[in-house]
């Protein structure tokens, strides 16, 4: 394999340039995207091969894109009009300033409002992100009776390992979910939509979104959709667990500093995901959340550092660090609810009682011993003749 052309170009700088690229559509950008990230989270490949699989992919794009502006249809050139005379030339500018005061004065104040720029939520659900928002949404078939019924157990259980009970509450025009804190009914959230079908699809989507299994993509459908039920779980999540302040943080995480990176750059720094530290993906998916609109202020780290996965990485990484789990009484019953117990490993999950004094059988009393018998006295010896 021929060495690389630019030895100083690193990973971090061909995915950045990757993501600065100017791109025909989004489709080509979608699937360009998509080869890079099986390039970077490819472990069988070291750091060589993939710099090298990074600069072909990269060469292979410029070529394209070189052969489509070759080949592209030339327009013909107008033919130029033969030059006026000054006195009429000075003639035409008058009239066009003319008329360009003429439409200023013209303008309305609703006009000139128009011409604002978008708020910076608007802003970044319309530029940033890999997909264009503007395309029509996929038509997804609804699921069958079977297939929710499935589906939601599923998420039932999942829910359960992070504090949280669902349930179905439907009313004649729309089907809700509530999702509710365990042992704390108060706190509680509901998903609504005009089918099952599409109400768990939302709860699928929120929980893959919460166990960072799905990325965030700047878009405003999934700010608006996903975002009350994900910040749910973040709450849950993050008062189930105290950890202490002793967090040490390297030299390397500190150089990481996110705030200043564009919030096109954060969206990519997910395909890397697999290869951050836990303090990183903690001021990641903060500085994330905080860009796209999914929190009006920047997270607390501790508060990061408490969601799924990133808590059990974080306990690896620095395993002297002091970490308390709050109980919830509450879980273990309803838990056991959901359990389906097969008849040949029933006696694996038996649950021990207390047995009380009572109902154990009285012992037999033991028989008395015999009494031993007395010895025979001896004959007495016969007097000799």
């Amino acid at each position: 394999m021929s060495k690389l052309s630019n030895p100083s170009r690193n990973i971090n700088q061909f995915v950045y340039d990757f993501s600065r690229y100017e791109y025909q559509n989004s489709a080509a950008e979608s699937k360009t995207i998509t080869k890079v990230k099986e390039i970077t989270q490819n472990p069988s490949s070291d750091d060589g091969i993939k710099e090298i699989q990074l600069e072909m992919l990269w060469k292979e794009l410029k070529r394209i894109k070189a052969d489509k502006k070759k080949n592209a249809p030339r327009d013909k050139k107008t033919k130029l009009k033969p030059q006026s005379t000054p006195t009429r030339k000075s003639r035409n500018v008058k009239d066009v300033q003319h008329q360009n005061r003429t439409a200023s004065r013209k303008a309305t104040p609703k006009s000139l409002k128009s011409r604002r720029t978008l708020s910076p939520v608007g802003q970044s659900s319309k530029t940033v992100g890999m997909g264009n928002t503007s395309r029509k949404p996929l038509s997804i078939p609804a699921l069958g009776p079977a297939e929710i019924k499935r589906l939601f157990a599923q998420l039932q259980l999942e829910l359960i390992k992070y504090g949280i009970e669902s349930r179905w509450a439907a009313t004649p025009r729309t089907k809700r979910i509530v999702l509710s804190a365990i042992g704390r009914e108060s706190e509680y959230i509901t998903i609504e939509s005009s089918s099952e079908s599409q109400a768990v699809k939302d709860l699928e989507r929120a929980l893959r979104l919460f166990t960072f299994k799905g990325n965030y993509t700047g878009t405003r459908e999934q700010r608006l959709l996903l975002a009350p039920t994900v910040n749910f779980m973040w709450h849950i999540q993050e008062e189930r667990y105290s950890i202490s302040n002793d967090i040490k943080v390297s030299k390397v995480e500190k150089s990481l500093r996110f705030e200043f990176q564009p919030t096109k750059i954060l969206l990519h720094e997910q395909m890397r995901w697999s290869g951050l530290s836990a303090i990183s993906k903690a001021n990641l998916i903060r500085e994330l959340r905080f860009r796209l609109g999914f929190s009006t202020k920047k997270e607390s780290l501790i508060a990061a550092l408490s969601q799924p996965f990133i808590l059990e990485q974080l306990c690896l990484e620095q395993p002297n660090l002091l970490v308390e789990e709050k109980d919830f009484s509450d879980t273990a019953e309803i838990a056991k609810d959901f359990l389906i117990v097969d008849k040949e490993s029933e006696h694996k999950l038996d649950i021990p009682t207390t047995i009380e004094k009572s109902s154990l059988p009285e012992p037999e009393p033991e028989p008395e011993p015999e009494p031993e018998p007395e010895p025979e006295p001896e004959p007495e010896p016969e007097p000799e003749p």
